[in-house]
């Protein structure tokens, strides 16, 4: 029996919907992705069926005329694998994910078996300079999985959901336009 690279690696279908947009100070978004397909085994009859989902959404509201001020909430959901059975899987695995951008500053926890829940607060108290607070509360979406895209090795499997909570202050300041 000959086994070749070829037959071996992920064979995923991905989609998703993204919808966003502001109205008189008000902001959304709320992203579903998801993914399909199987991670290919050199034995065909060990293939593993995968199938995840994540959905992400985010609201505030801004005070334009009071130094930019806006206020946030954001809540994610992601898929862990729920079983026990070797031939699914189905954490959720993020295309082109930025830890940074979408859970936390401290790039510690990132999408694959993650729920959240956090608010957030920004300020322009002048040009190209902006001030920010943003707090998370992070928990496992399946007590039977670990996080999958972590630096935490303690959020292993148990039966305890709980992460644990980020908090996160920042200040930018925009040098050029470019």
């Amino acid at each position: 029996d000959v086994v070749s690279a070829a037959s071996t690696g992920k064979s995923y279908t991905r989609y998703g919907l993204t919808v966003g947009g502001d109205v008189s100070g008000f902001d959304f978004k709320g992203t579903y992705a998801g993914m399909t397909g199987k991670q290919r085994t050199p034995n065909a009859n060990d293939d593993i069926k995968v199938t995840a989902s994540m959905f992400d959404l985010a609201a505030g509201y801004t005070l334009a005329d009071v130094m930019n001020m806006r206020f946030g909430a954001v809540y994610h959901m992601d898929s862990g694998d729920d079983d026990t059975d070797a031939k699914t899987a189905n954490t959720y695995d993020p295309f082109h994910y930025n830890k940074h951008d979408y859970s936390g500053k401290m790039d510690i926890i990132g999408w694959g078996n993650l729920t959240y829940v956090g608010g957030n607060f920004e300020i322009t108290p002048m040009e190209k300079t902006t001030f920010g607070l943003e707090y998370l509360m992070f928990t496992r979406s399946s007590t039977k999985s670990a996080l999958s895209n972590s630096t935490l090795t303690a959020a292993g499997t148990n039966d305890k959901s709980a992460v644990g909570s980020e908090l996160d202050i920042w200040a930018s300041h925009k040098y050029s336009d470019a």
